[in-house]
């Protein structure tokens, strides 16, 4: 829950500000709650090397961290290339797909040429020309499909819609690292997830739900 102070905007860490409680039914089941603080991770004044979380949570977080800051080269320096071995996985491909669109709509630096850079200080041949290869497909179908027009419509929705598909990817690394794999049932819910308020809520409700059921329970 947000408080604005002396200081400004702030973030409680008090357990019960993150369970909804109705106004008249505070009072009363005020000496119910449970009474202590949890942990709050600033993404923003956390070094990129100190993302922890599974390589997919660290690849999602990073770059989200990265493109608000302006610091796309250091995302891949310093997370993109330690867990690259992400593309030997079955659904490898597909995962850095989405992190490239993003990173492609998103970014105010990052073009082509000085995304082709990057890529040519992979070490390792095969996966330096499996990655080129996804860039170069993905920037085809961004030009055909307007994506480099500017900032018209068409680019800010590309954004929003990259914005909205880095989230739900987030939320599922949640629930993965605490109850392990989720099944197509709980990856559907979230991918219906779209509007800003129904995904924040998603995101705290997957760190902090007891089970899968208790998290689908609270999705609207």
């Amino acid at each position: 829950m947000l408080y604005h102070g002396e200081s400004g905007w702030t973030v409680s860490t008090q357990f019960a500000d993150l369970v909804f409680v109705p106004n008249e039914l505070k009072e009363s089941l005020r000496r119910y709650g449970l009474v202590f603080e949890h942990l709050l991770v600033d993404l923003g004044r956390t070094e990129m090397e100190q993302i922890r979380g599974t390589m997919e949570l660290r690849l999602v977080l990073g770059l989200l961290k990265g493109v608000s800051q302006g610091r796309e080269e250091e995302w891949f320096e310093k997370i993109f290339k330690p867990v690259i071995r992400i593309l030997e996985q079955p659904d490898g491909l597909g995962f850095m797909r989405e992190l490239f669109e993003y990173l492609m709509q998103s970014s105010a630096t990052v073009d082509f040429s000085t995304f082709r850079e990057m890529i040519a200080r992979i070490p390792d041949e095969r996966t330096k020309a499996d990655v080129m290869t996804l860039a170069e497909k993905i920037f085809a179908e961004g030009r055909d499909e307007g994506w480099q027009k500017g900032r018209n419509e068409g680019w800010q929705k590309g954004r929003d819609e990259g914005w909205q598909k880095a989230r739900q990817i987030a939320i599922l690394d949640v629930l993965e690292a605490r109850f392990g794999t989720v099944g197509e049932e709980v990856r559907a819910r979230v991918a219906s997830l779209t509007a800003d308020v129904q995904l924040s809520q998603a995101l705290r409700a997957a760190s902090v739900s007891i089970s899968i059921s208790d998290f689908l329970a609270t999705l609207k």
